[in-house]
């Protein structure tokens, strides 16, 4: 870096320049792809449904999956339809 601001600037040609390498992290801060990132890690079974709702921020997780099995109508058996 110091080699390209002596390069482009002239002034800074005969200078003693001070530069600090900073490496910032990747951090997923939108909800949204944070989301798909547990959806993804969840369809693949790397976690379980349980652990994927934790890692979310889900307070209570028995509930949540009580209230989705409500939602969700169970299909009915071969046996029921005779």
């Amino acid at each position: 870096m110091k080699s390209f601001f002596q390069l482009m600037n002239t002034s800074f040609r005969n200078s003693d320049l001070d530069a600090e390498l900073v490496i910032i992290p990747y951090i997923i801060n939108n909800e949204v792809k944070f989301n798909e990132m547990l959806m993804s890690v969840n369809g693949n079974q790397l976690f379980s449904q349980k652990a994927t709702m934790e890692k979310a921020g889900i307070k209570d997780v028995d509930k949540m999956q009580e209230e989705i099995k409500k939602e969700i109508p169970v299909p009915p058996k071969p046996t029921d339809l005779q």
